[in-house]
């Protein structure tokens, strides 16, 4: 695969412009002398993998969010029973052991 210049598939457009609604003598001569569809071919590969890795990665965050809103929840639940049991035994502090 070339370089690719942005230059050069200016130029080449520029050139080929009288062959513009010949969409495939257009593209096939413009890829012959700069590689664009190549260059395509693997920018629409990068774009189909950073996708999948986004999708991947959100699917993962909300994994870990549903996850700590699980644990949320249970500390809130441990700390209201804890609560209930100083207010049910008219206690400000509950000794206890580690």
């Amino acid at each position: 695969m070339k370089k690719f210049d942005p230059r050069l598939v200016t130029y080449m457009t520029e050139e080929l412009q009288q062959y513009s609604d010949d969409l495939e003598t257009f593209w096939d001569t413009l890829d012959g002398e700069t590689d664009i569809l190549d260059v395509v071919g693997h920018t629409l590969e990068a774009l189909l993998i950073a996708e999948e890795d986004e999708k991947a990665c959100r699917a993962k965050a909300k994994r870990f969010t549903d996850l700590a809103d699980k644990h949320k929840s249970m500390r809130l639940g441990l700390k209201k029973f804890l609560h209930n049991i100083m207010k049910l035994t008219n206690q400000k502090k509950i000794p206890h052991r580690n």
